[in-house]
């Protein structure tokens, strides 16, 4: 929150005016360690709505006949609690997934067995998956007969054979990305980090599980480490110096107290950027923009109660934190890199 701003006289070193101003906040983190069902606990990944080029027009009819529901939102008047703010979100929340559900496809979840089947890359053909699927059958012969010297000659030749073709085509479909990387750098950034991810996925040490080699223990005790500020450390002369000030300030600026308008919500929304992955409540940039027409005297609702009220939303401050292995043993938390994904 802004406490106290200030606009400076001019210098003459300078054609700007210097602004001071000063925020009241907290740098405390709490993580509720108490409850052991959620403190210790991995989650999966919420549900994603898949976009595509007809997705906008089908959430603009499926949220046409949400208008009631929308305009009994705006007209309802919730408590300025943290519940009442809490209330408002779900069921503003509620109305854009129900639109959503209706309207979007939802992506496929692949389950644990289905994932750990082998699957080939995408860059072998058809005769590559005849030659694995001899080679598998082969593999349950010798198996069943492993006293066939002819079966087990017939199998390591075919087994060497697919190795060989494997290797050739996967150095080729490298050098391939490679030299694309150099043309999507400056004209196609969204391309380009595609194509990172898909040399990632056929680089040989490549790992997708790496962080399940650490325990979900050892995770919360590493952001804890981290983020969770220890109460039992004495402030420092400067902090103390920034609480006296702040306590003793009295507002001088209100105009970011002003209530925020449609117009606000409107330019907000239409900056955001499409292809970003969305958080916990499943609601996309998309569906916020293409919705936009329906959604904004509702979001400006909301936005005011929050402002008003000042209580955050708690289902705005979960987040689903996505571990990326920056090198290194793989079994240290401290050689991964957590990128939070919030709500948009």
């Amino acid at each position: 929150m802004v406490e106290t701003f200030r606009v400076h006289d001019l210098t003459i070193f300078s054609d700007h005016c210097m602004i001071s101003f000063t925020l009241r906040c907290t740098n405390d983190m709490l993580l509720d360690t108490t409850t052991d069902g959620h403190a210790c606990q991995s989650a999966t990944v919420p549900e994603q709505f898949i976009w595509g080029s007809d997705s906008g027009p089908a959430l603009e009819i499926a949220l046409a006949a949400k208008t009631a529901d929308l305009a009994q939102f705006s007209n309802e008047s919730y408590d300025p609690s943290e519940s009442g703010i809490q209330c408002a979100t779900e069921a503003f929340t509620n109305i854009l997934l129900s639109a959503g559900k209706i309207s979007l496809k939802v992506k496929k979840r692949i389950s644990a067995q289905n994932s750990k089947k082998h699957r080939l890359p995408k860059y072998t053909d058809k005769n590559d998956a005849l030659m694995f699927k001899e080679m598998k059958r082969l593999s349950h012969r010798v198996s069943r007969c492993p006293w066939d010297s002819n079966i087990r000659s017939l199998y390591f030749r075919t087994r060497k054979q697919f190795k060989t073709i494997a290797k050739k085509k996967e150095r080729e479909f490298k050098n391939f990305l490679i030299s694309s990387l150099n043309n999507l750098y400056t004209s196609n950034s969204s391309e380009y980090w595609k194509l990172i991810q898909e040399l990632e996925s056929v680089t040989k040490n490549h790992n997708r599980n790496s962080a399940e080699k650490v325990s979900v223990t050892q995770w919360l005790e590493h952001f804890k480490r981290i983020m969770v500020k220890d109460k039992n450390i004495q402030k420092s002369p400067h902090e103390k110096l920034v609480e006296e000030t702040l306590q003793k300030a009295e507002p001088c600026f209100t105009e970011l107290d002003y209530k925020i308008k449609n117009q606000e919500v409107e330019a907000a929304i239409s900056k955001l950027k499409n292809g970003k992955a969305s958080g916990n409540d499943c609601i996309s940039n998309e569906m916020l923009k293409h919705g936009r027409n329906y959604i904004i005297p509702a979001l400006c609702k909301l936005f005011n109660l929050i402002f008003s009220s000042g209580h955050f939303p708690n289902t705005w401050k979960l987040g689903t934190v996505s571990l990326l292995h920056k090198g290194g043993p793989s079994t240290d938390p401290n050689n991964y890199r957590g990128i939070t994904v919030t709500s948009c």
